[in-house]
């Protein structure tokens, strides 16, 4: 659905983050149990890598809230995961009113992911918008 990258003042890229479709998957399983939405209202927060240099900075909220606009403006719910090693990423999310509603192991690394839901306050935003859901046949992943 969409990516969002930071750039130093020598436009070099500092940090990324994506954004995708949710699909029927085990994960999907965790966040039906906590959001009465269909998966098609919901857009899933992930890769959020940013360059050691720039940690502590200020960069990954900055690029979190810049998906979340965009998800919000298309009427679609946010929701994210975030690798249960990754302990200042979770950290973050959290401290931002996000909360951790289950956990899966599985994918290609067979790694453990926390699954988070965003605040009430930007579901509702989103709920308040007219509803655009991503283009069919389109991968922008």
């Amino acid at each position: 659905m969409g990516r969002w990258v930071a750039l130093n003042k020598s436009q070099q890229i500092i940090g990324h983050v994506g954004v995708t479709r949710v699909v029927d998957d085990e994960k999907a399983v965790v966040w039906k149990k906590a959001l009465d939405y269909p998966l098609s209202r919901l857009a899933e927060i992930g890769r959020l890598l940013i360059h050691p240099d720039y940690r502590k900075a200020g960069v990954s909220t900055q690029l979190t809230r810049a998906c979340l606009r965009g998800i919000i403006e298309r009427g679609m719910i946010p929701v994210a995961t975030s690798l249960a090693s990754a302990t200042a990423s979770l950290s973050m999310m959290t401290s931002l009113g996000w909360r951790v509603v289950g956990s899966v192991t599985g994918g290609p690394s067979n790694l453990e992911l926390n699954m988070l839901i965003a605040p009430q306050k930007l579901t509702d935003a989103a709920l308040s918008k007219p509803f655009t859901p991503p283009m069919q046949g389109v991968d922008s992943n």
